[in-house]
């Protein structure tokens, strides 16, 4: 089967999900087209870039045009039936055929199915699929349901009413998402992230004994951006330094927000404790963990987070927030902590509270952690998860 799987850009460091699954359905015999913006970063996977839309407005119009006649001489019907479904949803006859163009590269290729890495990738391509007459699914993470549709009310009406399955990363989200498309016949199917756990060993971490009256290390691993709760991270870390805990943090990702974050920091007097590391390659980012003593994930929402299992798969302590599928990844006093998000006080509380632990009840979170990541997040049981989504 051939899958054409349209994402936002060719894999940066916080798209690691994304490679992940296109890895595993190469590895079950599929052969992946990847539709994503031009990029730098480099794919091993066949790549067809986006329909420019940036250039002189002369030339631009010229290539537009010789964009389409290419496509209707090499794929008639196709073309004709996008533009015929376009109409019938009433769509106007100038984005009519804006959205031909700018779907163009997909409608070019022969591929068995479509799927969209995030809800968002699907709109003004909810047409795509049928006028190939293939299957279309998308994926659900966080943001797309949870923020995107806040701002944009039944911006997935369309996508609702033609998509054939929908992955979701978590319980959570699809309650979230059949709020907007409880009207529609969906066929939902949770497939939660999953990790190499070969990748992600934690030989060394289960020997440490415990973490009182030492430094401890910190780790961040996301996107500077509001929904992580990085701001609320580092005032609780400004409280348990007024409580006298010497501690480093390191956060890895950029994004947005790092000028307020660096403002922060300086302001909350953190700047010697807190380390900014900016985008490191995910084969690099072992190192961090192993440095680490304690895994923080306070966020305000959040899908799942793979940081996280790769955190506890490498004997993390973890603590993350009770914002969405976090949740459903960390149970409470068994394999880390969860803190009611928004809360500094809390979080610094609950970090206080875990470097008062004795060894022997650190070693059993580790353990437990470990193995609970074992159990239900290997990157196999996935694999069997998406052969059976996309069949």
């Amino acid at each position: 089967m051939v899958i054409g799987f349209v994402i936002p850009r060719v894999f940066s460091v916080s798209e690691t999900f994304i490679r992940s699954k296109i890895k595993i359905l190469e590895n079950l015999g599929h052969e992946v087209i990847i539709f994503a913006k031009p990029s730098k970063n480099i794919s091993n996977y066949k790549t067809v870039s986006n329909p420019s839309t940036k250039g002189f407005l002369f030339i631009l119009l010229i290539k537009i045009l010789l964009v389409i006649m290419i496509l209707f001489l090499r794929r008639p019907k196709v073309s004709y039936n996008f533009l015929k479904f376009e109409k019938d949803d009433g769509v106007t006859f100038i984005k009519r055929w804006k959205n031909l163009y700018l779907n163009s590269h997909i409608l070019s290729e022969k591929i068995d199915w479509l799927h969209f890495s995030f809800a968002t990738m699907a709109i003004s391509r909810e047409n795509v699929a049928i006028s190939l007459s293939i299957p279309m699914s998308t994926s659900i993470r966080g943001y797309d349901v949870c923020v995107y549709q806040l701002k944009n009310p039944g911006c997935y009406d369309k996508l609702w009413s033609k998509v054939t399955k929908v992955h979701s990363i978590s319980k959570d989200l699809v309650k979230i998402s059949e709020i907007s498309s409880n009207s529609y016949d969906i066929s939902y199917e949770i497939i939660p992230p999953a990790i190499d756990i070969n990748a992600f060993n934690c030989s060394n971490k289960i020997k440490i004994t415990n973490i009182k009256n030492q430094k401890v290390n910190f780790l961040t691993i996301a996107r500077l951006n509001w929904v992580k709760g990085l701001e609320s991270t580092l005032e609780a870390l400004a409280i348990i330094m007024e409580r006298g805990i010497d501690f480093h943090f390191n956060i890895i990702g950029t994004g947005r927000e790092y000028e307020r974050l660096i403002f922060a920091t300086d302001q909350l007097r953190l700047t010697k404790y807190v380390n900014f590391l900016g985008d490191i390659d995910h084969n690099d980012v072992y190192q961090f963990y192993n440095a680490a003593d304690i895994y923080l994930q306070y966020s305000i929402n959040e899908g799942f987070c793979n940081s996280v299992l790769e955190a506890q798969s490498m004997g993390l302590l973890t603590i993350a927030s009770n914002a969405g599928g976090l949740t459903e990844n960390v149970i409470h006093e068994k394999t880390g902590w969860i803190v009611k998000k928004n809360s500094p006080i809390s979080l610094a509380n609950t970090i206080e509270l875990v470097i008062n632990k004795s060894s022997s009840e650190l070693y059993k979170v580790r353990k437990n952690a470990i193995d609970h990541i074992k159990s239900n997040f290997r990157i196999e049981k996935q694999a069997m998860q998406f052969d059976k989504f996309f069949n």
